[in-house]
């Protein structure tokens, strides 16, 4: 910055010169600092962008076992409602229980409801992550009532630590749906 001749003759008026001359930039202790600042707010608006993105996966990840949860719920209830006899109903149902988790893909399609498990589970395991697992149970043990629960393995945000987890007690996020086909 220059100073013009009516600054000097300010400055040489009140006798402060020196002081003048000294003030015409940025130290490079100011300017490390300046710096210093700037890189601190970046590394923070980094992390929150992380952070984010967590999140957002999470979420994409929920809304997709949710559907598929649903779409199992409706295959059951399609298949068990193709007749009007309750015994029979209740059979068709039952065809869909899991024993435990279902984390590999099942082989067997000699039913309809084996061939629709098999498909859920490639679909979640598709669309949801690649070791994503699912479970369908009887709540109760004479009503058209069901759990559909879909489970994956999630050390970011997970917060099932139950030792029946698809994860065998690691953190996991797990869904769980109940409907009454």
């Amino acid at each position: 910055m220059m100073m013009g001749s009516d600054d000097v003759q300010k400055a040489e008026e009140f006798g402060d010169m020196k002081s003048v001359e000294r003030q015409r930039g940025f130290s490079l202790i100011e300017v490390l600092v300046a710096v210093l600042v700037l890189a601190i707010g970046l590394l923070g608006l980094a992390g929150l962008q992380t952070r984010g993105l967590k999140a957002s996966q999470s979420s994409y990840e929920r809304s997709v076992a949710t559907v598929y949860a649903y779409s199992i719920l409706d295959a059951m209830r399609a298949n068990a409602l193709r007749s009007d006899d309750p015994a029979v109903q209740l059979a068709a149902a039952q065809a869909y229980v899991t024993n435990g988790w279902q984390c590999d893909v099942p082989t067997d399609t000699s039913s309809l409801a084996k061939k629709d498990l098999k498909k859920w589970i490639e679909e979640l395991q598709a669309n949801v992550r690649a070791d994503a697992c699912g479970r369908v149970s009887q709540v109760g043990t004479t009503g058209l009532q069901f759990s559909v629960e879909v489970c994956w393995p999630d050390l970011g945000g997970g917060s099932d630590t139950a030792t029946d987890n698809c994860a065998g007690g690691e953190r996991a996020t797990t869904l769980k749906l109940e409907s009454l086909l």
